[in-house]
């Protein structure tokens, strides 16, 4: 199995074409996953990176650190782990399509998101239905 590299720029056009046409997702999913992977993208050249060979884990986890520590403001943990998952497809897809050698994002894991208690019913939602019951 040969592995070509390809500039970064070009694996993200193939992979967001390949989410719109291949996939089918929508216009908005897709238009999302260009603007996570332009950041990522542009995180890379800052690395020194250009093609798809020369990104390593320690790239993509550069990346989620910066993510959570930028400034003004951090993302929050569920906008992180919305842009580690999209950045975690790409390199899914970049092994599939053989224009990468390994998965170097397999183990990068997204940040724990908190967990939300149930919303309680009000009194009168609680009456109505016991009313129903009648």
């Amino acid at each position: 199995m040969s592995v070509d590299a390809i500039p970064i720029s070009v694996a993200v056009d193939r992979f967001v074409r390949h989410v719109s046409i291949e996939r089918g997702l929508s216009h908005n999913t897709v238009l999302a996953y260009r603007r996570d992977l332009d950041a990522y993208a542009t995180a890379l050249r800052s690395r020194g990176v250009s093609n798809s060979h020369g990104i390593a884990s320690a790239d993509v986890s550069a990346f989620a650190h910066e993510l959570r520590t930028r400034e003004p403001e951090p993302l929050s943990a569920a906008s992180v782990a919305r842009m580690l998952s999209t950045v975690r497809s790409f390199h899914r897809f970049l092994v599939d399509e053989e224009l990468a050698p390994v998965d170097v994002s397999a183990d990068v894991t997204p940040p724990k998101l908190a967990t939300r208690l149930p919303k309680a019913l009000s009194i009168e939602q609680v009456s109505r239905i016991l009313e129903a019951t009648d």
